[in-house]
């Protein structure tokens, strides 16, 4: 997506208007089924451990924002609720890499015999940790 930052900090300010964030457990119920643009949030940046790059970059940034994703050929349902924070329908790269980040790993072994070694998933015990349920 090539933009300008004017339309870039345009699209931003409307992913965090007031009335459109919602608590992950309502993003089942409310997000709809057609293409678009999310955001995901941290309620409070101390979620991410102490010691993570992405805690330190987030407080230089003055920001909770942590990702910004698009839908596009899917629908906002399917890939931000289905993917990123449930991981059902396939797993996204933002649920790999916050699962990584907050210290969850692929089952020891479980990529010895794949060929595509970043295509990984965590163990079901891990997963349920990180999805919204």
């Amino acid at each position: 997506m090539d933009m300008k930052p004017s339309e870039l900090n345009q699209i931003l300010r409307e992913l965090t208007e007031e009335g459109q964030l919602m608590r992950p457990h309502l993003a089942k119920q409310k997000t709809p089924d057609k293409p678009g643009l999310y955001s995901i949030f941290l309620d409070s940046i101390d979620a991410l451990p102490q010691q993570s790059p992405f805690k330190e970059e987030l407080i230089n940034r003055e920001t909770n924002l942590l990702y910004v994703g698009q839908a596009k050929s899917q629908s906002l349902e399917k890939r931000l609720v289905k993917q990123d924070l449930s991981g059902q329908e396939g797993h996204s790269t933002f649920f790999r890499s916050i699962g990584s980040v907050l210290g969850f790993r692929p089952k020891l072994g479980s990529l010895v015999d794949k060929i595509n070694k970043q295509n990984y998933v965590f163990i079901d015990e891990d997963k349920k940790k990180l999805s919204i349920g």
